[in-house]
């Protein structure tokens, strides 16, 4: 039914007309590129300099990164 639409399947749950339509956070992460999360239940993840991978972790609870945002400035 979709393709008679015009999109095609091109991941799990994703579908897209054009592949400059596809998903840039899901093209990057199941090819292991690096990624900034922003905002509660965030995560990334970035190659340092000398290679190795660092992954970040943004608290999940939206009350709780408000509230860490406000004490420290940022989230």
């Amino acid at each position: 039914a979709t393709t008679q639409h015009g999109l095609f399947h091109y991941e799990v749950s994703n579908y897209a007309r054009t592949t400059a339509a596809m998903s840039r956070h899901n093209f990057s992460y199941w090819r292991g590129m690096d990624y900034i999360g922003i905002g509660p239940g965030a995560h990334g993840r970035l190659t340092q300099l000398d290679g190795e991978r660092l992954r970040t972790f943004g608290e999940f609870h939206p009350e709780r990164w408000m509230a860490q945002c406000e004490e420290e400035g940022d989230g």
